[in-house]
């Protein structure tokens, strides 16, 4: 899956601009024209190493709304659209998400509007976005974030955050997603789980009820994962 378009609105100097993304792009411009600023609004979106402040992310100018977000049109991939709510997905097999920093929006609930949003229907859905088969709002991919002024020690490092390790495990989790040996172990746990599932646990309590790993103390203190 891969960002194809973005909009941006109201954040820092850009009060509102759309634009599209191709597999390989250079954002150019003169110094102070706002580059780092478009950049900086889809780290937001991300939240990678950058968290929305109004104090210092709404504009300093005049605005026509309150508002401050960022759109992102995703392209998916076959398998990832299947697994899409048949609600978000649009005829060019895209979906839209848009992510509120700030808002005098309500949602569904008469809440002021927080987080993330798709489009339905050609219109902002007032629910939250949970679109993807038992995943939350996490699967859009990732960023990696190489600061203009920088030491390259910091950017290539192994052994703690770094962008090269953030690319390197970008890379082994799409390698590995395609390996048989991967699919084959994937197919294991799941056939696994599915001949557990009529099993009890202590007490009584079925398997079929454990949404998620959990871990038990047993009486004679042993553990036992779910």
């Amino acid at each position: 899956m891969r960002a194809v378009n973005v909009a941006i609105h109201n954040f820092r100097s850009i009060l509102h601009q759309s634009i599209s993304l191709s597999p390989y792009g250079l954002l150019a411009g003169e110094n102070n024209t706002g580059k780092s600023n478009a950049v900086d609004a889809i780290r937001a979106f991300y939240e990678k190493g950058l968290k929305y402040d109004e104090g210092r992310d709404f504009p300093k100018v005049q605005t026509d709304d309150a508002d401050s977000w960022i759109e992102i049109d995703f392209k998916p991939t076959d398998e990832e659209f299947a697994e899409l709510k048949e609600e978000y997905r649009l005829p060019d097999g895209t979906f839209r998400v848009r992510k509120y920093f700030q808002t005098t929006e309500k949602d569904a609930e008469g809440k002021t509007k927080t987080g993330i949003y798709a489009y339905v229907g050609g219109a902002l859905s007032d629910s939250r976005f949970y679109g993807f088969t038992n995943v939350g709002q996490g699967k859009f991919g990732d960023v990696i974030h190489i600061p203009s002024v920088s030491r390259l020690d910091d950017n290539t490092k192994l052994t703690g955050p770094s962008p090269l390790r953030d690319l390197v495990s970008n890379v082994l989790k799409s390698v590995l997603a395609k390996s048989p040996a991967y699919g084959a172990l994937k197919t294991s746990f799941e056939e696994f789980w599915e001949a557990s599932r009529p099993s009890r646990l202590p007490r009584g309590i079925p398997l079929s009820q454990s949404r998620r790993t959990s871990l038990l103390k047993l009486p004679n203190g042993a553990r036992h994962f779910t």
